[in-house]
């Protein structure tokens, strides 16, 4: 009866499977942290220049001369 495991060893077998599948889970884990970590910043500097910037080109396009479909200089 060598050949065959007692209820025992079987347990302490599952036991070790399973110890390594966290171990492996947690590797993971931390592995994706890592690369969470490696994730650059945005620069809220350079954000917010273009936020006004855009604001500025928005505002160019809008007002009466914008709606004027005549190619004179005169208004009126």
């Amino acid at each position: 009866m060598s050949g065959w495991k007692t209820d025992k060893q079987e347990a302490e077998e599952k036991a070790q499977r399973a110890a390594e599948e966290r171990a492996r889970a947690a590797d993971k884990a931390l592995s994706d942290m890592e690369k969470l970590a490696e994730i650059p910043l945005p620069d809220d500097a350079a954000a917010e220049k273009a936020r006004k910037r855009s604001l500025a080109k928005q505002q160019a396009r809008g007002g009466r001369a914008s709606t004027i479909l005549s190619t004179s200089d005169k208004l009126g």
